[in-house]
């Protein structure tokens, strides 16, 4: 979710709480990590526990630029939960409150799965014990995307890194304009669909066209 500015809090938390939903089913724990460009209305982090729908796990928000207490603020909500939903939309904010929570999280329950929700991060997120990713980069090359997360899974960061290199190019460019503009572009591109988004949203700038194209050949997702 690079590039994305939410100037209302409660649109990026109404956002947040759909994705973990949707990634919720047949697990007791989930972690979406995102890294956000940035959350204007939000000077701290607003972190909060929002209750379940019937047979759902109640969802941990935290939302905004981390300061000094929020460790504390989050061990404090998720000690009395035996199960839950975390999120993370944040720019960054006080290290060492964020390295609390990282250590929180990293010490989770053996059903507590952490996902990476930027491909740009994907590794970085893996390496420090994550397991996955929520990618957009996967809608072009499913297989590469797949495969690096498998190896990293398996201990092999050199493997990884490389698969990770070789998307990298087209990992950057599925980021030039809104996802999922560039996304859908190059897709057409390949033949797998038509060149459609829905308003506001409209479709990849012209300026932009060869930059996508030429991330899809080099990730082997298109030819020359």
């Amino acid at each position: 979710m690079a590039d994305v500015e939410f100037n209302d809090l409660k649109v990026a938390r109404d956002g947040l709480l759909r994705l973990s939903r949707q990634m919720a089913a047949g697990r007791r724990w989930v972690a979406a990590v995102m890294v956000l460009a940035e959350i204007s209305s939000a000077k701290a982090a607003d972190i909060s526990v929002h209750n379940a729908r019937a047979g759902e796990p109640p969802v941990v928000s935290i939302i905004g630029e981390i300061d000094p207490d929020d460790g504390g603020k989050f061990s404090s909500l998720v000690a009395g939960l035996p199960n839950a939903i975390v999120g993370l939309e944040s720019p960054g904010g006080n290290m060492l409150a964020s390295l609390q929570i990282g250590e929180i999280i990293r010490h989770r329950p053996a059903r507590f799965s952490v996902l990476s929700g930027d491909d740009l991060v994907t590794l970085q997120v893996m390496a420090d014990g994550g397991d996955g990713v929520v990618s957009v980069t996967s809608n072009a090359a499913p297989a590469l995307v797949a495969k690096l997360t498998e190896l990293a899974a398996a201990g092999d960061f050199a493997g990884a890194r490389d698969i990770n290199h070789q998307i990298a190019e087209w990992t950057a460019a599925a980021f030039v304009e809104s996802n999922p503009i560039p996304v859908k572009a190059g897709l057409a591109m390949m033949g797998k669909m038509a060149n459609v988004v829905r308003l506001p949203l409209v479709p990849l700038a012209e300026k932009f066209e060869a930059t996508v194209r030429a991330a899809l050949i080099s990730a082997g997702a298109l030819t020359a």
